[in-house]
């Protein structure tokens, strides 16, 4: 360690930077070999959950329509005719066995994949069969008590059963047997007799056809236990050697035997699809990335190495440089600019980089003291304008009972008036106010110049009542009505001054208008008056951009002042404040 220790800074260098990318290649390796495993296991889940979803569905619609036929076949009126006879003696027996044979054949024919269709009388022990299939090959009469017997409701609230097994083909293939009773449309809930229909049970193996060669897909009732399947190793003689554990669950997941069982309930049915995938197929597809990746971070590993010990070897001196500029700028000078003429293109750059930030820096503290210089101005011009209101008031006050002692109530109102406007201004030394009482300030300044201007002004509010409530600080408004009269009205030839105040409120903001008709102004003007109130010039007067940087200051740089145009001739200024509570200053 010792002996370490006394190497030169740039051997330091090589060996911790060696050690450090070693470091580094071992972790992203096992996090990417990570990440590519689970990546490749949810691409995997993903599409099986897909596959499963659109097999379901696929399902859930053959179980439906059938269902569907079920109950349309069970009210045909030839069906109610043959279930509702007694005896089978009557000569009506023979022409309604036609007339079932007839309306059944009709589903058959439309539909090769049912075996047959039975209608079964309960009363007289009597049914009716036809089908594809002879009664001979089916054996109906022998297996349809003991199919039945065996089925299970199928949905929760239904009447419909369905059997799934091999019973009625002799065993040589899987079939679905349901069985619907016939209910007479004359006389609720009284049951006449029972309709069967067998089908092949090919659905499945028809959407076993999926994205995944290894997947196989089933059918499991509630209990889960596998009844129907077209791979033989998942199911034994009697269709229930694997059983699943749903919990309840609509849908989810199950891992058995080196196996993921993934399942979802077919709609209202008591039934669920399963996909049956190998747990090796999710990772499968991940060994060759994963080599890869390997072998592309020994490479990257090695060259980078190589090529760290290099570059610390030939250019630490230039690096050095840099550190030596580092110091004299600690010592405050920031005018210290790194001589590039010797070094490399590289270090050049970096040296040349350097030279631009520390000019950078010098700007942005130069424009800092002047925002600095700016603010500090708005500070004393607020702390004076609490001081003087407080002396004029209180003289205003005086010369007010003095006119009005004298009878001059003109005066005595209009001094009146000039003292409410001061103390309005006062506020309780609050800062911030609602917009309401704003008004009530700009509405005692327009008495005033009225009087000046011998009512040459005429104002409009406009303002809906719940926004009234709107935070505004102290004099934004009276700066701004100030500016309408005397750049605006006042230079205005003939006709009344008009100044409207509005508001309306947008999704996260509040716009106060003040419009007036004084002086056309051309769009180049306004352009001027917008880039001078955001970039802090001298085109518009020191007072709109104090209204603006206390804007800033009170609610974030967001919301200010916004001069336009408008359709009366003259300009409008749109103020934008916050409409929630948020603010940054005088508090």
């Amino acid at each position: 360690m010792q002996k370490f220790s006394r190497q030169n800074l740039d051997t330091k260098l090589r060996w911790y930077l060696s050690v450090l990318l070693v470091t580094i290649a071992v972790v992203v390796a096992a996090i990417l070999t990570i990440f590519s495993a689970r990546s490749s296991y949810r691409k995997a889940e993903e599409m099986a959950k897909l596959q499963l979803s659109f097999v379901t569905n696929t399902y859930k619609n053959w179980l439906d329509n059938n269902n569907m036929m079920l109950v349309a076949l069970q009210m045909t009126p030839a069906i109610q005719e043959f279930c509702s006879l007694k005896d089978n003696s009557n000569p009506e027996y023979s022409i309604a066995r036609s007339n079932v044979i007839e309306s059944v054949m009709t589903q058959v024919n439309m539909n090769m994949d049912i075996n047959f269709i039975s209608v079964i009388n309960q009363e007289m022990d009597s049914y009716v069969y036809s089908g594809n299939l002879t009664i001979t090959k089916t054996r109906f009469d022998e297996i349809y008590r003991k199919s039945y017997e065996i089925s299970e409701r199928a949905r929760p609230q239904g009447t419909v059963r369905i059997d799934f097994g091999n019973q009625f083909i002799g065993g040589t293939k899987h079939t679905v047997t349901f069985y619907q009773p016939v209910f007479s449309t004359e006389h609720l809930g009284e049951q006449l007799g029972m309709l069967c229909i067998n089908m092949n049970d090919n659905m499945l193996k028809t959407m076993g056809n999926t994205d995944f060669e290894v997947a196989q897909v089933c059918l499991a009732n509630q209990k889960g236990e596998l009844i129907s399947n077209q791979e033989t190793e998942l199911l034994s003689e009697d269709k229930q050697v694997k059983c699943l554990d749903f919990s309840g669950r609509d849908r989810g997941s199950v891992y058995q035997e080196g196996k993921y069982y993934f399942y979802q309930k077919i709609g209202g049915w008591q039934y669920y699809n399963v996909v049956v995938i190998p747990a090796t197929y999710f990772y499968h597809s991940a060994v060759p990335m994963v080599a890869l990746l390997l072998a592309a971070m020994a490479t990257l590993l090695v060259t980078s190495i190589t090529g760290v010990r290099r570059i610390v070897k030939m250019n630490y001196e230039p690096l050095a440089m840099v550190v030596s500029a580092m110091d004299h700028i600690s010592n405050q000078e920031l005018d210290y600019q790194i001589p590039t003429e010797d070094m490399g293109a590289d270090f050049k750059k970096l040296g040349q980089g350097f030279n631009s930030m520390m000019e950078d820096i010098a700007k942005l503290m130069d424009q800092v003291r002047s925002e600095q210089k700016h603010l500090d101005q708005i500070r004393f011009n607020e702390l004076q304008s609490q001081i003087q209101p407080h002396f004029l008031y209180n003289t205003l006050e005086c010369i007010h009972w003095q006119a009005s002692a004298d009878g001059n109530k003109k005066v005595s109102r209009l001094i009146l008036a000039l003292a409410s406007y001061y103390r309005l201004s006062l506020s309780k030394g609050k800062n911030i106010l609602p917009l309401k009482e704003e008004i009530e300030h700009v509405k005692i300044y327009l008495v005033i110049q009225n009087e000046r201007y011998g009512n040459a002004i005429k104002y409009y509010i406009d303002i809906p009542e719940k926004l009234y409530y709107v935070r505004i600080l102290k004099l934004t408004l009276q700066p701004l009505v100030e500016n309408s009269i005397y750049h605006g009205i006042r230079t205005k030839e003939g006709g009344a001054g008009i100044i409207r105040i509005s508001a309306l409120e947008r999704e996260h903001e509040v716009i106060v208008m003040v419009e007036d008709n004084g002086t056309v102004m051309t769009q180049e003007q306004i352009n001027t008056i917008n880039r001078s109130v955001w970039e802090y010039g001298e085109q518009i007067g020191y007072g709109l951009n104090n209204v603006h940087k206390r804007i800033q200051l009170a609610f974030g740089e967001q919301y200010g002042l916004k001069y336009k145009l408008n359709q009366n001739g003259g300009t409008t200024v749109l103020i934008y404040l916050p409409k929630d509570d948020e603010v940054k200053l005088y508090q």
